[in-house]
Formats: structure tokens, sequence, C-alpha cells
């Protein structure tokens, strides 16, 4: 009898220790269901705070069309806005200041260029009545613009065909020169950059500076 009774203890002790085990691991799976809702919600806001700090705010501004200012063109002929052809020759003779010869032909600019003793020009050069024509042609007008077609300087040749410009001003590059008489215009084709036109390498006695072919 005292041995029933000491296992019906033993049974009653054993059931009620069980019985918290079975409702600590029911809270703690409560519990823990809890905790794994809160984290997906805070992973849902970390997300949609990475998708907002990738959105870059930029500002855009209007594009400007205003076209931008455009410079005129140069006029096609050296001498237009010139005033009338004149036929006028300087008032002196280049003869004069080279005790007697005119030096037709030859460069100014081994003289007259800054620094070299003579007047300083802004150009020079001599021109012939044609391509084999040697004989200087007198009262042509000879006009050289920049690339914008203002006028730099404007002179007219000597009875040896001479022609020169004081001044210690440069020829920009992109100018342009021609020459004309009563009957007509001739015009360089290419662009100068340089006052010194019977220089070596430019108008040489192969190639004359004339009016006529």
């Amino acid at each position: 009898m005292t041995r029933l009774l000491l296992l019906f203890v033993l049974a009653a002790f054993a059931f009620a220790c069980e019985m918290p085990s079975v409702n600590v691991k029911a809270k703690r799976d409560r519990s823990v269901g809890t905790d794994e809702s809160e984290v997906r919600e805070d992973d849902d806001e970390d997300d949609a705070s990475d998708e907002d700090d990738d959105v870059v705010e930029t500002d855009v501004s209007p594009t400007d069309t205003t076209p931008d200012p455009t410079p005129p063109p140069a006029p096609k002929d050296v001498f237009e806005g010139a005033p009338a052809f004149a036929g006028n020759r300087p008032g002196t003779e280049s003869s004069d200041h080279h005790l007697g010869s005119s030096n037709a032909g030859k460069s100014c600019m081994s003289c007259h260029a800054p620094g070299k003793g003579a007047p300083t020009f802004v150009f020079g050069g001599t021109v012939q009545r044609s391509r084999t024509n040697t004989q200087g042609a007198a009262g042509v007008e000879v006009r050289v613009i920049d690339d914008k077609g203002a006028e730099i300087a404007l002179a007219t040749t000597d009875s040896s065909g001479n022609f020169w410009f004081k001044g210690a001003a440069q020829i920009p590059g992109g100018s342009r020169v021609a020459i004309r008489d009563a009957a007509g215009v001739q015009k360089m084709n290419g662009a100068i950059a340089t006052g010194a036109c019977n220089s070596g390498g430019c108008h040489t006695k192969e190639l004359p500076i004339f009016l006529a072919p």
C-alpha cells in the first residue's frame, strides 16, 4: 500500500513538472513569431529608405535656344564699300628716296620693316602691267581688308608701279588684298599675313603682281 501511494505521488509530481515546460515552449513560439514579424517590418522600412536614397534630385535648367550671334561674312569683293576708283598717285615717288632708283620688284620690308632704319611700312610692293610686261603700272589702287571686311590700308602706285603704306601696324592673319585700275579688279585668291609682298616665296620676278594676263 505504501508503495502504491509512493508511485502515485511520483506520477503526480512528474505530470506537474511537464506542464510548465509545454507552456514555456508555447510562449517561446509566440515570442519568436512576434520577433520575426517585427524584423520583417524593419526590413521593409530599410528597403524603403534605401529606395529613397537611390533617388537623386537634379535641377534641370531650361535649354537656352537663343542662337549665338554670327559675325557677318567678309565681302567677296575686297573693294566693296571703298570709294570709287580715282586713279590718284602718291604725293612722292619712290625714286626720290632711293638715290634715283625705284627698287621696283624688290622686297620693301628688307629695309622698311620695324627696326631696319628706314621708315616703317605696313605693306609695300610693286605692280607691273602684265605677267610679261615688267613696266610698272602707275595709278593702281591696292586695298587690304581684314577677315571681317574692315579696311586696313589703301594705297596707290607711283610711276614705277611701287606702292607702300606707312605705319607700324601688322597685317592680321586672314586678311585679303586686291588691286584695281579703271579697267577692272585683280584679287589675290589666298589670304595674306604679311605686308612683304615682294619677299621671297611670295611675289618674286617669276610670280609678279600684275594687272592683266
